[in-house]
């Protein structure tokens, strides 16, 4: 084994461009050594599944004694590529809602299978056939392929937390050694996450002739964000007059949901509780995401009754298996920030870009009226069962996709990931969600 070991991290070493990279990889290798010895905690096994690799989850011995690959056969291309496609059909729900035939779907296949050979030859280029199959299906429902720039972060991250009792799911997965190197070859241990990423989008301004507080947030994919929080409390401090708090999430594509979870609505003293239900198809390859959740008082997820009454008519004809749902207690125990001291009206304004987490923001207004919901309706793909999509791991290449598997219904028993949340107020044609809130607080006056 550690003359395998040794092997292996002489293929990377002419891969990493820096020491810290470098480091990074041989931390990785030995985690798996030791994971092969110890084997990974029952609570992260899904006894249903056992040790399959189509889960994902782990490795199995054998697996642990395969060389590590830099080049593919066409035919381990071109499989990868069918193992793909077949667990979309299994796993993932939404096919339908492509706006393909089940006919255009198998020529979608055939015609990006047969590059392979031709146009597509070697690692990347079954990345980039991966990513447009993803883009051809309209990446419903965070359909896509994990690019580099993508995995170098949560490459990191793992890596971090790979000893922790609390480390997510899909360590394994990202710390797989075939996965490493392919995303190695592929440039990620030289990729940094958008400056974006660091970069905290939040602004805040004083309207006087409303006596409001307007937030901007185009964006919560923010770590300095997510680190900093909101001024909320020291704002309204400075500005005493204040009796509307606006949030501007229009444009807001999503990103981390604790950023409204515990930096505006745990900003507030009053105790609001939130429940939602999603509904799931779980299958084996994407399992082990929906294990190890017994015991939790907030979460509970429940194979689906077909005897129980009321469910939206999506559910059977999506083919979904279980029921998730999750209970919210505001403000989150664990906000540290200073506290809101006074009552205001708040206003939440949203668009037809909205999604992922700011569509859950929605949502959450909606469900409870924490705040009065102004625009238009936002894109959707929101409230999910799970803390992120499905990752899936191809058997020889390593390469990662991912989806969610599930979506919520919206109060009318509409598709959320189709229909999205529609608002309280839905502004007029020619105004903006920002002229159709103020409009609204000059009638209120």
């Amino acid at each position: 084994m550690i003359r395998k070991l040794s092997e292996r991290l002489r293929l990377l070493a002419g891969k990493c461009k820096n020491k810290h990279a470098w480091v990074y990889v041989c931390l990785a290798y030995c985690f798996f050594i030791l994971s092969s010895c110890n084997r990974i905690p029952n609570e992260y096994i899904d006894p249903q599944l056992g040790s399959e690799q189509s889960s994902g989850a782990f490795l199995t011995d054998s697996e642990m004694e395969t060389e590590i690959r830099q080049s593919f056969t066409q035919e381990e291309l071109q499989e990868d590529y069918d193992q793909m496609w077949a667990i979309l059909y299994e796993s993932f729900p939404f096919l339908s809602l492509t706006g393909k035939s089940g006919e255009e779907l198998e020529a979608l296949h055939s015609e990006k299978r047969s590059l392979i050979g031709t146009r597509v030859t070697d690692l990347e280029g079954l990345f980039f056939l991966m990513q447009d199959t993803c883009g051809a299906l309209g990446n419903i429902a965070h359909l896509r392929a994990v690019g580099p720039e993508e995995y170098a972060p949560f490459y990191e991250s793992r890596l971090q937390k790979r000893d922790q009792m609390d480390a997510p799911k899909d360590t394994a997965i990202f710390l797989d050694p075939q996965t490493v190197e392919s995303y190695t070859q592929l440039g990620c241990l030289e990729c940094k996450p958008a400056d974006s990423y660091y970069a905290n989008p939040l602004s805040m301004e004083y309207l006087p002739d409303i006596h409001a507080a307007y937030i901007r947030l185009p964006s919560f994919y923010s770590s300095e964000l997510l680190e900093q929080g909101v001024p909320l409390a020291q704002f309204l401090e400075f500005h005493p007059d204040v009796n509307h708090v606006i949030f501007d999430i229009t444009g807001n594509a999503g990103g981390y949901t604790n950023i409204w979870m515990n930096h505006l609505v745990s900003a507030f003293s009053e105790t609001v509780q939130w429940e939602c239900t999603s509904y799931i198809r779980v299958t084996d390859p994407i399992a082990w995401m929906y294990e190890g959740y017994d015991g939790y008082e907030e979460i509970t997820i429940e194979p689906i009754d077909p005897k129980e009454k009321g469910m939206p008519e999506w559910v059977s004809e999506l083919q979904m298996t279980h029921k998730g749902i999750y209970r919210l207690t505001f403000p989150l125990q664990d906000f540290a920030g200073e506290k809101v001291s006074r009552q205001v009206r708040r206003w939440l304004l949203v668009d037809g870009n909205d999604a992922s987490a700011a569509d859950v923001f929605a949502r959450f207004c909606k469900d409870t009226g924490w705040a009065t919901v102004v625009g238009s309706r936002t894109k959707g793909d929101g409230f999910h069962y799970a803390y992120a999509p499905s990752m899936v791991r191809l058997n020889h290449t390593g390469l990662l996709f991912c989806f969610f598997p599930e979506s919520a219904a919206n109060e009318d028993g509409t598709l959320n990931i189709q229909q999205g949340t529609a608002p309280d107020f839905v502004k007029k044609a020619k105004e903006t969600a920002r002229e159709a809130c103020v409009r609204l607080i000059k009638a209120i006056k």
